[in-house]
């Protein structure tokens, strides 16, 4: 199982092992000042987002330290989207790989699902599925509010995780998957994907005043 963020204000994406990018320890062959110039961009938007996520829990009376009761958590996969998924002749659809996945706060599933960067799912559905899922929990109301306040939260994640292959280990496990790899298109276009992501967050965060 993954670690898992069971408050508000463990929300902090640059605190996990997905967050950890410093560019003083990168080994890359793009130009440095790329990279960098994402780092430090990505750090100053964090600070600065999640003092108005903490702002608005207080607004909306969420307790930022009060880890969630049992039965408001839920299975997580966190890698989780269409890519890792399998459509069956009856309809259902069944979700794959559970190797990232924690026990952990519903709005997270939300929000890792609009934010994965394999299959893109459009932003137009994210409240009626937050909605949905907040139907199986008795806190439906604060579920939903709770998916809406994080998910730029877990757009800055996922940036860090597009941003991975900047580290040896990371980029180790690829290669070992994929010899012939082709190492700098490769963080080329893993830098372009946090960047385009980045740029998404204007979108999701008008109602965090």
């Amino acid at each position: 199982m993954y670690p898992t963020c069971l408050s508000l204000q463990a929300e902090n994406p640059t605190s996990h092992s997905t967050g950890r990018l410093d560019c003083t320890c990168l080994n890359f062959f793009v130009p440095r000042s790329q990279v960098c110039f994402h780092a430090g961009e990505r750090i100053f938007f964090w600070q600065e987002l999640s003092a108005r996520i903490l702002a608005c829990a207080s607004r909306l009376k969420l307790n930022v330290d009060e880890p969630l009761a049992r039965e408001h958590r839920c299975i997580s996969p966190s890698d989780f989207g269409f890519h890792n998924a399998l459509a069956e002749p009856n309809g259902n659809i069944r979700f794959l790989d559970f190797e990232y996945a924690g026990w952990d706060d519903p709005a997270k599933v939300a929000g890792d699902f609009f934010a994965q960067l394999a299959v893109p799912v459009p932003s137009e559905f994210f409240d009626r599925f937050a909605t949905e899922i907040g139907h199986n929990f008795s806190s439906s109301e604060k579920i939903s509010d709770r998916a809406a306040l994080l998910r730029p939260a877990y757009q800055i994640k996922w940036c860090c995780i597009a941003l991975n292959v900047f580290l040896p280990v990371h980029l180790a496990r690829r290669r070992f998957a994929d010899p012939g790899i082709d190492e700098i298109a490769l963080k080329q276009n893993q830098l372009a994907k946090a960047r385009q992501l980045l740029n998404s967050i204007d979108a999701t965060i008008h109602g965090l005043h």
